[in-house]
């Protein structure tokens, strides 16, 4: 299982910011005594300076799932575009890999890309070593569930062309399987997707992982 490094408020609190936060709080409390709006200035001034100084570069870095009443969705989207940038921009190692697992130069870029998008998507934090990792542990598992269930060799190599085993399955099956290997949903969310219950749903995965057993031991599909 690939999984997303939990980050705390701890790696954003870094001395500069907690001084700047108490000058911010300082300002404010200094506004707050002002009995006239004169004292409207500097609460202005504190305020703007923990949002601009402090909240939103802290977002940038790390997203802390603020409630969406907070105007902090500008800095989630520009620190996505930046990860997206500076994941992208030290690809060549990557590239290699995929290249080196995937015999298909087009089907290992496309792998690739997908694992860049999911980093993307979830990543929390800055780039580290662990950045890379996740994405060569997401890379990894796309190849396989490719190699599962979308090119399963034919039994015993008695044919050169290979059996698409997602072919094989029933459309039920095979919208299960899709989101739970590929586009890796849960399957209590793949249970509310379909309408179905998670009993249900799990018994489906079941029987799909059963007929794709058969198909590559010679049986016959579902």
């Amino acid at each position: 299982m690939c999984d997303v490094p939990k980050r705390k408020w701890q790696s954003v609190l870094r001395p500069a910011r907690l001084l700047l936060s108490l000058l911010a709080a300082a300002i404010v409390i200094a506004g707050w005594q002002i009995p006239n709006t004169l004292g409207l200035v500097p609460m202005g001034i504190g305020i703007v300076l923990f949002v601009v100084v402090i909240l939103l570069p802290s977002v940038r870095e790390i997203e802390l799932g603020f409630p969406t009443g907070v105007k902090v969705l500008a800095a989630v989207r520009n620190r996505r575009q930046e990860l997206s940038t500076e994941i992208r921009g030290d690809s060549g190692e990557l590239e290699l890999c995929a290249q080196l697992l995937c015999d298909d130069p087009v089907l290992a870029a496309s792998l690739l890309e997908s694992a860049w998008a999911k980093t993307t998507a979830t990543w929390r934090g800055p780039i580290t070593e662990e950045t890379r990792l996740y994405i060569l542990c997401v890379l990894v598992k796309l190849l396989d569930s490719h190699r599962k269930w979308a090119q399963l060799p034919a039994p015993n190599n008695a044919a050169p062309t290979p059996v698409a085993a997602l072919a094989s399955l029933s459309p039920t099956q095979r919208v299960v399987v899709v989101l739970h290997e590929f586009a890796d949903l849960p399957l209590s969310q793949i249970a509310s997707i379909t309408g179905s219950s998670l009993r249900q749903t799990a018994a489906t995965l079941n029987a799909a992982e059963a007929a794709v057993n058969r198909l590559a031991s010679g049986g016959t599909g579902p």
